[in-house]
């Protein structure tokens, strides 16, 4: 009975593991040109609460995904996902005339390419994190600067 409970045990860590590795990833809106808020309100240069539906009015949904591939387990980036996917924010908010975001979400999880076991064990076998972010771009009624 041991020895089954101890297989068992083995069988889950090596079914549940691909899913914890390569999550580590690195984010960051140093390069967003627009007020971005996961609230359904923004502030203006002044610090004024600015309100959806009383201030503001939405302009379209946005939306972008992109892929961040890293080695070792993630501790080394390869490309520059995250370049790509704050230039697709950037050119999504200045193509709908709209002036930031709000509602922001970012959701993350692994690509298909960690469930080749044992394959994805190894530091070099590349890891992949989905990263897909979602928000309503607005602009002010006024037509006021945010």
């Amino acid at each position: 009975m041991k020895l089954l409970a101890k297989v068992f045990l083995i069988m889950m860590i090596l079914l549940f593991l691909p899913d914890c590795m390569f999550k580590y990833s690195r984010m960051g809106f140093k390069n967003l040109n627009y007020p971005v808020s996961m609230t359904p309100y923004i502030y203006d240069k002044n610090e004024k609460i600015l309100v959806e539906n009383e201030d503001l009015v939405i302009v379209r949904e946005l939306g972008a995904r992109q892929n961040l591939w890293g080695i070792f387990y993630g501790i080394i980036p390869l490309g520059n996902g995250n370049k790509n996917i704050m230039h697709k924010i950037n050119s999504q908010i200045q193509k709908s005339g709209g002036a930031g975001v709000i509602n922001f979400t970012i959701a993350s999880n692994e690509c298909e390419l960690l469930y080749l076991f044992p394959l994805s064990l190894l530091p070099v076998w590349p890891g992949c994190t989905r990263v897909v972010v979602r928000g309503d771009i607005i602009k002010r009624k006024d037509g006021k600067p945010l």
